[in-house]
């Protein structure tokens, strides 16, 4: 594979004021289950308990040496080799960032954590993710009905899955379209 000068690193105590920079930000924030301004010491209090967590891990996406977004797995569960896992590009945005996010992300989940299968829980507004999943070979399993209050109004969230062996599959045509665009 082309050298893309990309990859995940573990988040460490020195990136939680980045993180939670880009946690506040009023475009990522809207697209949250919890859209609520979240404060310095809920924050700290997240990360250590996530740093503790066996099921869960925490990557700073990189690109080019500096930080782009992160990546959170979670309900890591060794039995079924199953997780569930979000993400955010934080700042600044360029094109094919979330593309590559998405190829360190997926073979780090599904190669170096051996998950078999991965899901995701996507709000309806959240259109750039809807079709993000869809594109990286995540296949929607599911819609809960007016399952989240926001705004005073109800709004929907779908369930997508990709099974390890899709992505083997789905990985090649990824990247064969990012390197040729």
């Amino acid at each position: 594979m082309k050298d893309f000068n990309s990859y995940l690193r573990p988040a460490t105590d020195d990136d939680l004021q980045l993180i939670y920079t880009w946690r506040n930000k009023e475009e990522i924030r809207q697209l949250m289950f919890n859209d609520n301004v979240i404060e310095w010491d809920q924050h700290k209090n997240w990360f250590n308990l996530l740093k503790s967590d066996m099921k869960s891990e925490i990557r700073l996406f990189v690109e080019n040496n500096l930080p782009r977004g992160i990546v959170q797995v979670n309900k890591i569960n060794t039995d079924h080799q199953t997780a569930e896992w979000g993400f955010y590009i934080g700042d600044p945005y360029k094109k094919g960032l979330g593309t590559l996010l998405a190829y360190h992300s997926l073979n780090f989940i599904f190669n170096e954590l051996n998950i078999r299968k991965l899901t995701a829980q996507v709000l309806s507004i959240n259109n750039k993710s809807l079709t993000f999943h869809q594109k990286v070979g995540f296949l929607q399993e599911g819609l809960l009905k007016q399952q989240i209050l926001r705004n005073e109004k109800y709004i929907d969230v779908h369930l997508y899955g990709q099974f390890k062996q899709n992505w083997e599959h789905n990985k090649v045509i990824l990247m064969e379209g990012f390197t040729n665009a």
